[in-house]
């Protein structure tokens, strides 16, 4: 529905008194004050008005014009806006005069003229006269001075031959008649412009000194029919800024009367303007290069202050008052739906102080209105009810059209759908605070499709999916992110009938669209959102698509990524692939030819390489040979690419050439970046042997010699870390192509090795040498038995000085087998042996990776070397290890009398604390060697055997018993003096439970016999009885020998073996007595008291 009532509102100061009283803002009060100033100041006086554009100026000067009349005082209102382009002193003159002659003769002189010469010069008079022209009269000079010197020259010599009289005869004829005759006719030719006739002109130039003006100006004061005028000079902060410091200057220096004094002639100025804005245009004219910082010495502050003698503001108007107005104006449009409380409000709230903008902006706000309302409608742009709905925002989005353009043209090139996005944004702009401000103040009126607002209208799609044209923008900008969000805003695409209308208006939308660039921007960047959300569209879509990507779009294609083309489309359909995959090999020999018509890169060949490489099937055996012959001749250096088309033994088959290989191996660089070397190499690695020897394997072997060389070239220790990793890839060549590496000519695989050798002698530090001992193992297996007792000989020079941890750690990068056999090699096992033998972190290291059979021999070179250092080692074995100690006791136990006692206790500690590795024949030994230290008369080595006997707990019960039967029976013989041997008895004792009975009765007879009762040494004596009280001995089971020791006793004089004998026999009395013992002990009591 149309209206037809509205109406645009005036834009123009208040005119009438009728007006003035209207007036909500308080103009009236401010022009009657003014009156007072004005009647009342001195003269000349001049007052400042300051208020902002639009809030009254004007205004309250039109009230003057009206008011001041009325007091018998005149007013002058020049427009300095309306006469910028015009001479200003001249207008002026002329605006003033015209004016006070309408305002009546009872102000001014209704006869008053200008001066003439205020607009032009006036002519006076002028006259004529005749002259002779001299330049005429000069042509002749030359002419008669040539002659008369010819008639001389001529003369002299007609005087030297003796004819002068007859020559001065004929002279004087022939030069008159010459003469006469020249002069004639050249006087008729010049007499035209000999004579002619000048006009001289008397007048007065019009005026151009200042002092001329101010003279007229004075002419204009005295014809004023009352003393006291007011002249307003309005819109001054609208000019130019040179016009500006003119008007100032000119009210200054000639407008205020100074030669009329007398005539008492009293002039007040008014000036209304923006104060902020003249200082602007005074410091442009004054501080042309102003600079924030920087001090000038001129002030416009101060200039102000001294040019105005009183200043009156225009307040800063009342809200409430200034939004009443803002609904004054949209009542006053006789639009209904604009008059709405939030209308009124945000305009309040963007025009504050300024009631003119105020009206402009109503009359915008109508204007578009109007527009809206006739795209409003069924069938139309709008659905009825869209400006009810709307009219906050639509005043909103006119608003900050107008107040912030920059801000809102960013959004609107950036296809903004929702006005909150700016909130996030960054924006370069001058007033972008005070933008996003505005926003969050007035968020009670949210814009979430401000592509309707941009254009007023909706396409036919748009009319279905709101926002729609803004979304196809955001995928033509590619603005993947904020086109999700629109995706996110439509629905749940699991319904058939949204899937069909979203797809039918995208396909409407393709088919409208003739830019190819844009239209593969737009299935580019719908594909990728499509992919993101994980959704599906219809068949004839894609149809439409391949259709548009293989016909008028096919120069495009390339531009959009293929992963995402082949996701979207090629798996879908091998039919997509009909026009895609013939173009992309276009794209390729364009790219390796390098004519860059598709101004693509090798990004785009590494991602088609890629899906050729996955979907190798895609090609038909044309284009496989296609993309063979490319790769080959112009891809063949791109690693990336290389990567992608080694990747498994099918594409290999499919895409990987003869040509491609060898060109690619040739391609690495020598002496490039170890990084890149490494890289490519390792692509080498990926091939099948196959392809490899259909290359020629002396390709890679000649390529690595080459590349080795260049490396030989850095001898810095930092780069053989680097060195490694190109090395351990000729190691993997090797181990992993070993077919390959071994049907390459003796002379190329030699002057590999001897690339390495050169490598490995560069330096003399064996540690950073180790990175060579890999590739050295590995390829000696492979070569002549020349070149491989070179590769041992640098190798065994290595073994025989580097760091432990360092070896260690090199032939853990060795394969297990080679690992296993590295010191099987007889001059790598003598080297490391002797080394190990007083090396000791090496031999640890060294042992660990010896073979079984080379363990044992190491330790029995070691237990030959020194016995305490190889116990030392025996010692430190863990238990997986000490089985090859035990396995070499043969040799050990044959050292065995040559050894010290503390040596022999360490070897039974060793035997003792591993159980004799469970080896019967060891313990068999030991038991034997632990009886020959106890049946010798050396009590260190008794006290070793003890010892040894002690710990013995693993032997069996025979061994132990032997060892005491041998060791009682060896105590027994009479040639062993004296019979108290301690460690042997002791030992004896240990084992008694070990002795039948007999054999225990005798050991105790022993005791009491032959060394209680006969041993003259308390010590033999105490050591004695301590043994006994271990057997524990019986009275009644032992009278005779207890008897005996009594007898010996009484008979003792020896007081101190006396008592050791008595102080004996009571640590054997039992706990009680019985009445076969009870008088013997009673007896002991009595001695021991």
């Amino acid at each position: 529905m149309s209206t037809p009532d509205f109406k645009f509102l005036e834009e123009k100061p208040l005119q009438t008194a009728e007006e003035f009283s209207k007036s909500k803002f308080g103009h009236e009060e401010i022009a009657n004050t003014l009156v007072k100033i004005i009647k009342n100041s001195p003269a000349p006086f001049t007052v400042g008005l300051f208020a902002k554009w639009g809030s009254g100026k004007s205004t309250v000067a039109n009230s003057l014009k009206e008011k001041l009349p009325k007091e018998n005082i005149p007013v002058v209102l020049f427009d300095v806006w309306k006469h910028e382009g015009d001479a200003l002193r001249r207008t002026f003159l002329k605006e003033t005069v015209r004016q006070l002659q309408e305002a009546g003769s009872e102000f001014f002189d209704k006869d008053f003229v200008l001066d003439d010469k205020l607009e032009q010069s006036v002519s006076r008079s002028s006259e004529s006269r005749f002259t002779f022209p001299k330049e005429k009269l000069q042509q002749l000079a030359w002419p008669l001075i040539l002659g008369i010197a010819a008639v001389a020259i001529t003369g002299w010599a007609a005087d030297y031959f003796g004819y002068f009289q007859f020559y001065q005869y004929f002279v004087t004829a022939l030069f008159g008649s010459v003469t006469a005759g020249g002069l004639l006719l050249w006087l008729v030719k010049q007499s035209l412009q000999l004579f002619t006739t000048e006009t001289v002109s008397y007048g007065a130039d019009k005026f151009s000194d200042p002092h001329q003006f101010e003279q007229e100006f004075a002419h204009i004061l005295c014809a004023l029919k009352n003393p006291r005028i007011l002249i307003i000079f309005d819109n001054l902060d609208r000019v130019m800024h040179d016009k500006v410091a003119e008007v100032l200057s000119t009210i200054k220096t000639f407008l205020e009367p100074q030669d009329v004094a007398n005539e008492k002639r009293e002039v007040v100025f008014l000036v209304p303007c923006d104060a902020k804005a003249i200082k602007q245009h005074l410091s442009s004219v004054y501080n042309p290069a102003d600079k924030e910082g920087v001090n000038h010495a001129f002030d416009p502050d101060e200039f102000l202050r001294k040019f105005f003698n009183t200043i009156v503001w225009i307040p800063d108007f009342i809200p409430s008052e200034l939004e009443s107005f803002a609904r004054s104006c949209l009542k006053e449009t006789r639009v209904g739906l604009l008059d709405n409380d939030y209308v009124a409000w945000i305009i309040t709230k963007a025009f504050r102080n300024n009631p003119r903008q105020v009206i402009q902006f109503t009359n915008i706000l109508l204007a578009n209105y109007l527009l809206v309302e006739q795209r409003q409608g069924p069938d139309k742009d709008f659905q009825d009810g869209f400006l009810k709905d709307n009219i906050p925002q639509l005043t909103k989005y006119l608003i900050l059209n107008q107040l912030f353009p920059e801000e809102m043209d960013v959004l609107r090139e950036g296809k903004s759908l929702d006005l909150d996005d700016a909130l996030s944004m960054t924006l370069q702009t001058k007033t972008s605070k005070e933008f996003t401000g505005f926003i969050i103040q007035t968020k009670n009126i949210p814009i979430h499709d401000l592509r309707t607002f941009f254009t007023l209208r909706r396409s036919e799609q748009e009319k279905k999916f709101p926002g729609f044209e803004s979304f196809v923008a955001l995928l033509e900008d590619q603005s993947v992110d904020d086109a999700v969000k629109y995706f996110d805003q439509l629905g749940d695409f699991s319904q058939a009938d949204l899937v069909a209308n979203f797809s039918q208006a995208i396909k409407e939308k393709l088919e409208s669209k003739t830019n190819p660039v844009s239209t593969v921007n737009l299935i580019h960047t719908l594909f990728a959102v499509l992919s993101q959300k994980n959704i599906s569209l219809t068949a004839t879509l894609y149809e439409e698509v391949n259709n548009i990507l293989s016909t008028r779009c096919k120069q495009e294609l390339h531009t959009i990524p293929p992963s995402i083309l082949n996701d979207a489309l090629l798996i879908k359909n091998s039919n997509y692939r009909l026009g895609v995959i013939p173009q992309w090999v276009v794209v390729l020999e364009d790219i390796g030819s390098g004519a860059n018509k598709y101004k693509s890169n090798r990004d785009f060949a590494k991602a088609v390489f890629g899906i050729f490489a996955t979907q190798p099937d895609y090609l038909d055996a044309n284009q496989t040979q296609k993309v063979r012959e490319l790769l080959g001749n112009n891809f063949a250096n791109d690693i990336d690419i290389a990567k992608t088309i080694v990747a498994s033994p099918t594409t290999q088959e499919k895409l990987v050439s003869p040509d491609y290989i060898r060109n690619f191996t040739n391609a690495i660089p020598n002496d490039g970046g170890a990084e890149d070397i490494i890289l490519r190499l390792g692509v080498i690695n990926s091939l099948q042997d196959t392809l490899l020897k259909s290359a020629g394997s002396e390709t890679f072997v000649s390529k690595f010699t080459q590349i080795q060389t260049a490396q030989n070239q850095n001898t810095k220790p930092e780069s053989f870390p680097e060195k490694s990793k190109v090395l351990e890839e000729f190691r993997r060549f090797i181990s992993e192509h070993e077919p390959v590496f071994s049907v390459s000519g003796t002379a190329v695989k030699d002057a590999f090795v001897d690339s390495l050798s050169s490598g490995f002698n560069v330096t003399s530090d064996h540690n950073l040498r180790t990175v060579f001992v890999p590739i050295l193992f590995e390829v000696k297996k492979l070569i002549t038995s020349q070149k491989c007792i070179e590769i041992e000989t640098l190798i065994s020079s290595l073994v025989g000085n580097v760091k432990p941890d360092m070896l260690d750690s090199t032939l853990d990068g060795l394969s297990e087998e080679n690992q296993n056999a590295f010191f099987d090699i007889p001059v790598l096992y003598e080297t490391a042996a002797n080394r190990a033998l007083s090396d000791v972190p090496f031999r640890e290291k060294f042992f660990a990776r010896l073979a079984e059979l080379r363990k044992k021999e190491f330790l029995e070179r070691l237990l030959n070397t020194d016995f305490d250092r190889a116990f030392e080692y025996f010692e430190s074995l863990g238990s997986k290890d000490t089985k090859y100690a035990f396995a070499i006791f043969g040799k050990v136990w044959s050292k065995f009398d040559s050894l010290t006692p503390v040596q022999k206790q360490r070897l039974f500690s060793f035997v003792n604390d591993h159980k004799a590795n469970n080896d019967a024949d060891i313990r068999e030994v030991l038991a034997t060697k632990i009886s020959a230290c106890l049946t010798n008369t050396d009590a260190t080595l008794q006290q070793t055997g003890e010892e040894a006997l002690g710990k013995a707990e693993h032997i069996s019960k025979e061994l132990k018993r032997r060892i005491a039967k041998e060791s009682f029976d060896w105590v027994k013989k009479p040639e062993i003096v004296p019979k108290y041997q301690m460690h042997s008895l002791r030992a004896i004792v240990s084992q008694a439970e070990q002795l039948n009975q007999e054999e225990q009765n005798e050991l105790v007879h022993f005791l009491f016999d032959e060394v209680v009762r006969l041993s003259l040494k308390q010590v033999h004596i105490t050591g004695a009885f301590e043994l006994l009280k271990e057997l524990k001995p019986k009275y009644e089971e032992r009278k005779q020998n207890f008897d005996d020791i009594r007898a010996r006793i009484e008979k003792e004089e020896n007081v101190d073996v006396k008592k050791v004998l008595v102080e004996g026999l009571y640590e054997l009395k039992p706990s009680s007595t019985n009445k076969s013992n009870v008088d013997f002990w009673t007896w002991v009591d009595s001695q021991k008291s």
